[in-house]
């Protein structure tokens, strides 16, 4: 008897769909747990690793900025000591002030670390000074020189004695009053000058790039996933992951702007601790106390306003700055789903493989009956294949439309499957410029082609992303031997 002219009775529906459901069910969940498990396992031993090396990095970042600082202070010791001060103070002041120009050139070309070098005299007037000029240093000139002598950096590095060093704040550099634009991070270090005679004679200062300081850092968090900051002890950002949220103390309109006001509880135990890891609604905040100065160094709080004294003066073991490194709940969750991804895709698989396992099984157990309710079920079967392929599948007919567009396509080239059934001529529009030419050859040839074609083109995806595409199609026909067009695979 034909196949269309057998039927199964309702009853036996329900029993083979009764049937495949207790051969799939038990099985699926078995697998779905062993799945869970697995991503579970995976994520708690990613989150270890990915924690350990953000510790890693923390502490990396801390040796680096301490290694600034020793190297910054060596530059200082042998800047603040050349001979050619002896001879500007026994009153040669034209050629010494010309050698000791020379010297600090020479220094500014060569380490490029700092936006000035300076010796100023007793009163604060600048007798040397050396602009970086974007790495095309020059000395500047008598009539430019300026007098610094109200000016906080100053006045706290004339007060001490030999073998002390001023350190400023890290803050933005102010010009005329107000914070120069584009914004300039700096940190002036200075020490007094003498003369053989043990008489102070003026101060030799350096003002450091902090940018340089921030970009050391950021290059030491280049392989970790988290999100790097330097704050300072009151817990306002020097650097962060917003602009607008850095050097909120100086400026009126950021005063509120600091870590505590969004992370209270994770700045209540930042604050009080000298390092270690918060784990907080699963994000997880790794941090490292930094305290950049020496034993006997000397640092002011500095002053926003350009003539205004320091609010107070620290010792170098009191202050101190925080490295944190923010791994967000979305990241750490994320953190296995490259590996996973296989996984899944497996799972899947396995899934719709087990379901028509299942219900094969189950049909096998019955009398072989079919009706048109099978063919059509078998043709959603085959559909659920075509449509989750990995590869994008399409099909070309005689005339060049598109019969068929796998939604994988999307994946490849980000246009939705619908939008090329809808505008074939995009089949050709997104393939690479330099391409294009040999791909439209290829759809003219293979139209009365018999056989297979094998052909490798670029295309440029919906945002712009080149990638290459192994394309590879062959003709179909019907059961009388009539071209329906070509399959293709990519």
């Amino acid at each position: 008897m034909p196949l269309k002219e057998i039927s199964i009775p309702p009853i036996e529906r329900i029993s083979i769909l009764k049937r495949a459901v207790i051969i799939f069910l038990p099985i699926f969940l078995l697998l779905s747990g062993v799945i869970l498990l697995v991503y579970y396992l995976d994520l708690k031993s990613e989150t270890k690793i990915f924690a350990m090396r953000e510790k890693q990095a923390v502490d990396l970042q801390k040796r680096v900025i301490t290694s600034d600082f020793h190297t910054i202070f060596s530059h200082l010791m042998i800047l603040s000591e050349l001979n050619e001060y002896k001879e500007l103070f026994e009153g040669e002041r034209a050629g010494a002030k010309n050698a000791l120009g020379r010297e600090f050139l020479t220094a500014s070309r060569r380490i490029g670390m700092y936006d000035q070098i300076r010796f100023l005299d007793t009163a604060g007037m600048e007798i040397v000074r050396i602009n970086y000029n974007n790495g095309l240093p020059y000395v500047v000139k008598g009539d430019r020189l300026q007098n610094k002598g109200d000016r906080y950096y100053f006045k706290d590095t004339f007060r001490l004695n030999r073998g002390e060093i001023f350190v400023s704040p890290f803050d933005l550099n102010i010009e005329q009053g107000k914070v120069e634009k584009p914004q300039k991070p700096m940190i002036r270090f200075g020490t007094p000058v003498f003369d053989w005679r043990g008489e102070k004679e003026g101060v030799f200062i350096l003002n450091y790039f902090g940018k340089d300081l921030i970009n050391n850092i950021k290059q030491a968090a280049e392989n970790v996933p988290g999100t790097v900051m330097l704050l300072n002890s009151d817990g306002y950002w020097l650097y962060g992951a917003r602009p607008e949220d850095e050097w909120g103390f100086m400026f009126e309109d950021r005063k509120e702007k600091v870590f505590s006001n969004i992370y209270p509880e994770v700045w209540e135990r930042i604050s009080h601790t000298e390092s270690g890891q918060i784990q907080l609604n699963s994000a997880i905040f790794t941090f490292q106390t930094v305290y950049p100065l020496s034993a006997g160094w000397k640092l002011s709080t500095g002053s926003q306003k350009a003539f205004a004294p320091s609010q107070k003066h620290l010792k170098g073991e009191a202050y101190h700055w925080k490295i944190i490194s923010f791994l967000p709940r979305d990241v750490v969750r994320a953190l296995p789903s490259a590996r996973f991804k296989g996984v899944l895709a497996a799972y899947a698989v396995v899934v719709i493989l087990l379901a028509i396992g299942a219900w094969l099984l189950a049909v096998g157990r019955l009398r072989r009956k079919a009706d048109q309710g099978v063919l059509r079920r078998s043709e959603q079967r085959f559909q659920t294949v075509a449509d989750f392929t990995y590869a994008w599948e399409y099909w070309v007919d005689p005339e060049k439309n598109l019969d068929y567009v796998s939604p994988s396509c999307e994946r490849i080239t980000e246009y939705p499957a619908d939008r090329l059934i809808e505008n074939p001529a995009l089949l050709t529009e997104m393939v690479h410029p330099d391409d294009r030419e040999s791909f439209a050859n290829h759809l003219d040839y293979s139209v009365d082609f018999p056989g297979t074609i094998e052909m490798e083109f670029r295309i440029i995806t919906r945002t712009g992303k080149e990638r290459w595409i192994a394309h590879t199609c062959q003709p179909i026909f019907d059961a009388d031997g009539v071209c329906l067009g070509r399959r293709a695979s990519n």
